[in-house]
């Protein structure tokens, strides 16, 4: 007897149909203050999105993140606290 196939899905996951400022939109809004570093929008897209876990090395969907933060004007760059 064979062993049952692997889901596809998860070995092979495909990438969101949300666009990048979707994801953005959403990062943000599942934040505790509605606000979020890149560095914790880049992580939650990860952690929300297994394409974007497993592709860690192409660096092409972390750039369209920041063209879109600048591109959009919803998203708005606060001053860094110290």
């Amino acid at each position: 007897m064979e062993p049952p196939l692997a889901d596809c899905s998860e070995l092979d996951p495909k990438q969101p149909s949300l666009s990048y400022k979707d994801l953005i939109v959403e990062a943000i809004q599942k934040s505790p203050q509605k606000q979020a570093t890149i560095k914790q929008i880049f992580m939650k897209i990860q952690l929300l999105y297994p394409y974007y876990r497993e592709k860690p090395e192409q660096w092409g969907w972390k750039n369209s993140i920041r063209h879109n933060l600048a591109l959009h004007d919803c998203f708005v760059k606060l001053p860094m606290i110290k």
